[in-house]
């Protein structure tokens, strides 16, 4: 909730309800945790809802993501599964190693 915005279903049972929402702002990522039993299946469906070029970190179970006021992030503890939306389509990219 500490991220820009997150992902919700005004009815659970039906994909097409998804919308964003805004969440504390207080890092300007989109982020999910430990939803990795479900291969981030939030974090792709928000990822869905946004334009092309955006990117989403999965925080595993174990680690951070780190959130610089530039907006560089690094992992901390543990990978972070990163996730990129390019013309359309939401692909998994080389994930974030911890420094």
């Amino acid at each position: 909730m500490l991220a820009n915005e997150w992902v919700r279903w005004r009815d659970p049972d039906d994909d097409d309800t998804a919308e964003m929402f805004p969440c504390m702002g207080l890092a300007p990522v989109i982020c999910d945790t430990h939803g990795e039993g479900d291969h981030w299946e939030e974090l792709q469906a928000a990822l869905n809802l946004k334009p092309a070029g955006t990117t989403g970190y999965g925080i595993t179970s174990g680690a951070c993501l780190v959130v610089y006021a530039d907006g560089e992030v690094d992992a901390l503890g543990g990978a972070v599964a990163r996730y990129t939306k390019d013309a359309g389509k939401v692909r998994q990219v080389a994930e974030l190693k911890p420094v």
